[in-house]
């Protein structure tokens, strides 16, 4: 994987890879969609698409942080990359990555940002692996933010074979899901954790064991 270095001595260096100075630079998962955006004119907070303040970027010591407003210590933004605890790849802005990227929805307005709590301590900051983190970046920026009620995290109430175009899904709550794009994959499990969470307009699934998140809608 090539990685096209972005030289970022401070933050205001984001600004400067964009010839019109962008106030909002998107943040895109490894397939090139836009998850995020960071709103540079806000203290450099990380919004998703759907207009949730989920997170912001902290200078210190040449390195810069990201934290939710817990004050939970997230990962780094290095180079144009976001970076997990483990140095996995998670995100990255355009230009930090040869991935295109995909055309870009509309994004839904901002809601109000929380007051932010103190910040842990950073951990030591691992070395940048060129591999790719198994938490998609959605996840990376909304597995602390539960309040919303955005998340679900619950077992399957049976065996679990993949996916097959229109898979049906049973959880142990009682709600049943659907599997509704595209997607197949097989991997046989018993009862198999999962992460069911809003993206952009849509659900998605991310199954223990299978490292694609997919689109889901709610049958019961």
């Amino acid at each position: 994987m090539l990685l096209l270095k972005i030289t970022l001595l401070n933050l205001l260096f984001l600004q400067v890879i964009y010839s019109q100075y962008k106030d909002e630079i998107s943040l895109y998962d490894k397939n090139g969609e836009a998850i995020a955006y960071i709103s540079t004119s806000e203290d450099y907070t990380i919004y998703t698409w759907d207009g949730e303040p989920v997170a912001y970027l902290f200078d210190s010591m040449n390195d810069i942080s990201i934290y939710n407003f817990d004050g939970d210590h997230l990962g780094w933004f290095e180079d144009g990359l976001i970076i997990d605890h483990s140095g996995y790849i998670v995100g990255f802005i355009k230009g930090a990555i040869n991935i295109p990227t995909q055309l870009e929805s509309l994004k839904s307005l901002k809601s109000l940002k929380s007051l932010k709590s103190l910040k842990e301590m950073a951990p030591i900051k691992p070395s940048i692996k060129e591999d790719w983190s198994k938490i998609p970046l959605e996840l990376f920026l909304i597995e602390f933010v539960s309040e919303s009620g955005e998340i679900i995290i619950d077992q399957i109430d049976d065996e679990f074979e993949g996916f097959e175009g229109d898979t049906i899904i049973k959880l142990m709550n009682g709600q049943v899901w659907q599997q509704s794009d595209y997607h197949y994959e097989y991997d046989y499990s018993y009862m198999p954790k999962v992460i069911i969470f809003k993206s952009h307009s849509s659900y998605k699934i991310k199954v223990e064991g299978i490292e694609e998140t997919v689109k889901v809608i709610r049958l019961k």
